[in-house]
């Protein structure tokens, strides 16, 4: 092992073992619908032991990273499968890996960082802080994953005997609930111009999450779609502005608990891509009413029928 490996090894080591130390010390109750998964067992099996070699290194720094997203994620979660991470270790995971990407790119290893996106070079050289330069060092490898994660509960449209439960059985939702939250977390670490340069990476896995039968999942999902139209050109939302849109028309019904999510998605996106639609200026004002009007929560139904035959108008 080099003496530059060997110390990003002891870095990982030395950071992780608090942080590990503070998770197994957390009470922690399953919740009774998810009483056979242990999303905190999960999580610390993401740390890596003392006894970790040079060759397992790149997989337990994205382990890493997924764990810290997780309990960074939470300080603003409703989740029951997040809620039982205090504040305190919220804050440990953040300053864990902002702490482990300072010595990653202060080693002699990466004096400059070039990540390619498909065709895509991204070189990372102007983004100062550390963590944000290894979040996107790490989204390559770690969306397809989280995406992958998502996909196992989801039902699968092509078996009509496929449904919530079958799904269920499958895989555990808790899994899938963790990786939307992860998702969200890495999405809205990273600053423009960078995101929207990553837009092929982003929005496949977003749009899984919107796929998915889960309020919770879709939830994070949506939060990261607006996020992106808050942040991104239209040219850079590109081909899949017509997926997008249709992702907002099929998730017009969904539940109250999320629906505020899905009609600032559409409201943005809709501003976003359509510029060019001759019709868009005045679809998009009664959006932006209907969403005002939805806040007030009057009439739930009928605004609901509304904001879905605008958003079929834009699509003629």
């Amino acid at each position: 092992m080099s003496n530059s490996s060997s110390t990003i090894l002891q870095n990982l080591i030395q950071l992780s073992g608090p942080l590990k130390e503070s998770l197994f010390r957390t009470p922690y109750t399953p919740p009774e619908a998810s009483a056979n998964v242990s999303i905190k067992s999960h999580l610390l099996s993401l740390l890596p032991d003392p006894t970790i070699t040079e060759p397992d290194i790149g997989t337990k720094i994205k382990d890493f990273a997924l764990c810290c997203a997780a309990l960074a994620s939470a300080s603003n979660s409703s989740s029951q499968h997040l809620s039982w991470v205090p504040s305190s270790l919220s804050f440990s995971a953040i300053s864990a890996f902002k702490n482990f990407a300072e010595a990653y790119y202060g080693d002699a290893m990466h004096p400059k960082c070039l990540m390619k996106v498909g065709e895509l070079e991204l070189a990372l050289s102007g983004v100062v802080e550390s963590d944000k330069k290894l979040i996107m060092e790490l989204m390559p490898e770690v969306l397809p994953l989280l995406r992958g994660n998502i996909k196992e509960s989801a039902i699968d449209a092509s078996d009509e005997n496929d449904g919530v439960l079958a799904a269920s059985a499958r895989v555990p939702v808790a899994f899938a609930i963790l990786a939307a939250y992860q998702l969200r977390w890495f999405v809205t670490q990273v600053d423009v111009p960078y995101i929207g340069k990553l837009c092929p990476l982003v929005i496949p896995c977003a749009l899984t999450a919107l796929d998915h039968w889960s309020p919770e999942v879709k939830g994070q999902g949506m939060i990261s779609f607006i996020y992106l139209a808050k942040n991104v050109t239209a040219a850079q939302i590109g081909g899949y502005a017509d997926v997008i849109l249709d992702a907002c028309c099929q998730n017009i019904a969904s539940d109250d608990e999320i629906w505020q999510y899905v009609v600032e998605m559409s409201v943005l996106l809709v501003t976003l891509t359509q510029q060019s639609n001759p019709r868009s200026s005045w679809l998009v004002d009664e959006l932006v009413t209907l969403y005002k009007d939805a806040s007030l929560k009057v009439a739930r139904e009928d605004i609901r029928s509304l904001i879905l035959q605008i958003l079929n108008l834009m699509r003629v």
